[in-house]
């Protein structure tokens, strides 16, 4: 009888362990923009969550193609400034913003050409807050 307790018990430590362990949620939340911000005219770059199409038009990530981009989180726009860009692969991007606490680091990848100045893309953006560091798959198109 008595290894019968110390078995439950035993058991039912292990439980409250593994529901300890359980992962935790994403703190941060990229939301999408209603439209396409006014300070962006010209080239741009548009991505949104790879799951997400394209022709719904709901961006997470905007870019002016040289030294700004913005994100959406918890409804509110953050601009961010580049503060490196490099080409660690044959048509592979790697663009580095900061603004306002954050760090996004955006890597993406030249697919096909859409048309004589658009490109199809298909990459990352990983997003630093503090104590927060979340990678999502993203897709979009870069032109003039």
């Amino acid at each position: 009888m008595y290894k019968y307790y110390i078995l439950v018990l035993f058991a039912g430590l292990l439980a409250c362990q593994a529901k300890a362990q359980k992962p935790p949620t994403p703190a941060l939340q990229l939301s999408y923009f209603a439209s396409i911000p006014d300070s962006i005219d010209g080239c741009m770059g548009a991505y949104t969550y790879d799951t997400a199409s394209l022709k719904k038009e709901r961006y997470i990530l905007i870019t002016n193609l040289q030294t700004l981009a913005m994100i959406r989180v918890d409804g509110k726009i953050i601009y961010l400034h580049q503060i490196s860009n490099s080409q660690p692969g044959k048509d592979t991007n790697r663009d580095v913003y900061k603004g306002s606490g954050y760090t996004v680091i955006v890597i993406v990848k030249d697919v096909k050409q859409t048309s004589d100045e658009v490109t199809y893309e298909t990459g990352t953006i990983e997003v630093k807050y503090g104590a927060v560091d979340i990678v999502y798959k993203i897709h979009g198109t870069a032109g003039c």
